[in-house]
């Protein structure tokens, strides 16, 4: 089956480097300086977030920082004050109110005109579910609308029909996937507005994978487990020996437009000091070192997986120094709504991957490291690994997360 990935966030408020790339698409010039300003703040954040995330989570994880940057610019788009400059700290953001929200339509028109080019799909959703009869800022509104597509849906929270909307509207935006993010009771008479952000991308590889067969990996702590490898001999992708690191290893979709990137460490344990350098200056480096372009053949090993990751991200993003926003007493979302009276409740993150032979529908034995012979480059992903999901024209990074046992996974 083809590769897909899925993720979605919503918040709800309470009242108190270059790639060899073959594209259809581009940014209009007179904007484009301004969505890479948006793309390098976004790829910030992504880094961060996944810092924050990564110490007490899963052996494997899934997130799209991509997702949730979107929607918490729709949320700053209503805030001012203390609340807003927390809000844009955290996001790295370096442009004004009117010139992100440019940027946002932009760089989304950008990366969803692509969709179906090349053999893959890429779709971004934004909707706005508020308390009917509640007021809200009309310029707040327009902002969302036009900028990020977010049009406004008015919902009853103190009816059971209301999450059931917004359920509908998440199955539907990740094709059943996601077919609940909020549980029951978790939204009530005193919600007044829920942002939500869904990201959806299906693609085949540009080379397919062989069939998988039982192989070995080897986590962290050295003890191994059976789990589907796929091989695939001269397979033409960027690969790049990184000193300190171990590796790093772009495999283009059809179109090329976006990648599968791996970051390999050189060994089982490796992982973590892999992730404590990832920054975003790092990444981009790492991306634009000289080599990183197509070999002619790479003979590679990767496992087949699936993660599931569900996060309420309301203390990740408290260390990330977004407080206000949840203190009643403290939150100025009046850009919103024309009154000092709501907060941040939840923000809840929900992503899913499958990567096999033929694509993404969303680590070494005792002794086996990332090797290069004589001949055809050799690398086996047999170990613990970052990754990421790319987009080529833009440099966004739309996914992030870590393999450290496939063996749990559902792939």
């Amino acid at each position: 089956m083809t590769g897909m990935r899925r993720a979605l966030l919503l918040v709800a408020l309470v009242g108190c480097g270059s790639e060899d790339v073959l594209v259809a698409r581009a940014l209009p010039t007179s904007i484009a300086g301004p969505a890479s300003a948006v793309v390098a703040a976004n790829n910030a954040f992504a880094c961060d977030l996944y810092g924050a995330v990564r110490a007490g989570a899963a052996p494997n994880v899934i997130l799209s920082p991509f997702s949730i940057a979107t929607a918490l610019s729709m949320v700053a788009a209503g805030t001012t004050g203390a609340t807003e400059a927390q809000l844009r700290t955290a996001l790295h953001a370096t442009l004004d109110r009117d010139a992100t929200g440019a940027a946002y339509r932009a760089l989304l028109a950008s990366l969803t005109t692509g969709t179906g080019y090349g053999g893959y799909t890429l779709q971004i959703a934004d909707r706005l579910f508020g308390q009917r009869g509640a007021a809200f800022v009309p310029e707040f509104l327009a902002i969302t609308r036009d900028d990020y597509g977010a049009e406004l849906m008015p919902v009853d929270f103190g009816a059971p029909a209301a999450t059931d909307a917004i359920d509908s509207w998440v199955a539907d935006a990740t094709s059943g996937h996601i077919p609940m993010l909020f549980a029951p009771g978790a939204l009530g008479s005193s919600t007044r507005l829920v942002l939500a952000n869904a990201i959806h991308f299906a693609g085949g590889w540009q080379t397919a994978f062989d069939t998988a067969a039982p192989g070995r990996f080897v986590r962290a702590d050295g003890t191994a487990v059976t789990a589907p490898m796929m091989t695939k001999h001269a397979m033409p992708i960027a690969l790049r020996s990184i000193d300190g690191v171990g590796a790093i290893v772009a495999l283009p979709f059809e179109g090329k437009d976006l990648a599968f990137v791996v970051v390999v460490p050189a060994t089982p344990d490796g992982l973590a000091a892999v992730e404590a350098q990832l920054t975003a200056e790092n990444l981009a480096t790492w991306l634009a070192m000289p080599g990183f372009a197509p070999e002619a053949g790479v003979n590679i090993t990767l496992p087949r997986f699936g993660i599931t990751t569900a996060i309420d991200l309301a203390g990740t993003l408290g260390a990330l120094g977004i407080v206000d926003a949840f203190d009643a007493a403290r939150a100025d979302f009046s850009p919103t709504d024309g009154a000092r009276d709501l907060a941040l409740e939840h923000v809840q993150h929900a992503a899913v991957i499958t990567v096999d032979e033929h694509g993404a529908e969303a680590d070494a034995a005792t002794g086996v490291n990332t090797t290069v012979v004589i001949g055809p480059p050799t690398l086996s992903i047999d170990h613990p690994f970052l990754f990421l999901i790319r987009d080529a024209v833009t440099g966004a990074v739309l996914f992030i997360g870590r393999v450290g046992d496939p063996s749990l996974s559902a792939g």
